[in-house]
C-alpha cells in the first residue's frame, strides 16, 4: 500500500514503507478511521505536526481518504517509527457545529450548499432527494446531523462517504457479492451486531398544530429495544 499525507499549503509527501497499518470503514458513526506505522529516518526534514489530509492506496485503486488526527514519532531499541491517526472526510461535518435556521422548503442542494460545501467536502453525483417542508435545523447541532436528518426524513436513507472521501447521498448498491474461502488472504474475520445509537421509539411533535404522534421501531422493540 502507498499512503500520502498533505499539509494546508497543498505540500504533498509520499509516507516511508508502512511496518503496520490498519483501515476501518462504517456506514455513519462512528465515521471511518485509519491508523499507520511507518518506518521513520532520523534525518527526515518534514513536520508531521503540519500534516493535515491523508490518502492510501493499494494496486494503483484509492483505499482511504481522510484527515489526520494524531502522529508521532517514537524511538526505541527497535528503532524510529512514525504513527499517525485518523478518520475518514465525514470528521469534518461531525466537527463542525451548524447555524440554527428554518428552511420553507429544503432541497438537497440547499442542505449541500449551507452545510457540505463550506467545509471542502465533496459530492459524489447519486441519487437527487426529495425536498422538505419546515425544515429546521438547531443551532449547536452537527453539519453531519444536519445532512443526516435529512437524508432520513427526505429518503429513509443514511449519508456515507466512499473512499475517495466524498459524500454519497444514495442508496446502498449490493449488487456485488464477495466471497470469502480458503482463497482468500483473510487472517480473521469479526461480526459486530451493535445495540447503541439505534432508537426504539420517537415522539413527533408538530410545532405548529401540538399534534404528536408515535413512531416505533418495531423490529428493534421486538428484539428488546
Amino acid at each position: 500500500m502507498t499512503a500520502y499525507v498533505t499539509d494546508a499549503a497543498g505540500q504533498r509527501w509520499t509516507l516511508p514503507d508502512q511496518v503496520a497499518w490498519r483501515l476501518e470503514y462504517t456506514a455513519g458513526i462512528p465515521c471511518d478511521s485509519f491508523w499507520m506505522r511507518c518506518l521513520w529516518d532520523g534525518e527526515n526534514t518534514a513536520r508531521p505536526g503540519d500534516w493535515v489530509e491523508f490518502a492510501a492506496e493499494y494496486q494503483g485503486e484509492r483505499v482511504f481518504t481522510g484527515l489526520v488526527d494524531e502522529c508521532e514519532v517514537k524511538m526505541s531499541a527497535k528503532g524510529q517509527f512514525l504513527e499517525l491517526s485518523g478518520r475518514g472526510m465525514a470528521a469534518r461535518l461531525l466537527d463542525n457545529e451548524a447555524l440554527g435556521q428554518d428552511y420553507l422548503l429544503a432541497t438537497q442542494a440547499d442542505i449541500i450548499r449551507d452545510h457540505v460545501i463550506p467545509y471542502r467536502v465533496g459530492v459524489a453525483v447519486g441519487t437527487r432527494l426529495p425536498p422538505i417542508a419546515n425544515f429546521s435545523v438547531e443551532t449547536g447541532s452537527s453539519e453531519w446531523s444536519v445532512v443526516s436528518d435529512f437524508a432520513q426524513r427526505s429518503q429513509g436513507l443514511v449519508p456515507r462517504f466512499d473512499r475517495q472521501g466524498r459524500l454519497v447521498l444514495d442508496q446502498w448498491d449490493d449488487s456485488q457479492t464477495r466471497v470469502v474461502d480458503d482463497k482468500a488472504l483473510v487472517l480473521s474475520m469479526l461480526r459486530r451486531d451493535r445495540r447503541y445509537g439505534v432508537l426504539s421509539q420517537i415522539l413527533v411533535r408538530d410545532r405548529w398544530s401540538g399534534k404528536v404522534e408515535l413512531v416505533k421501531n418495531n423490529a428493534f422493540l421486538d428484539a428488546g429495544g
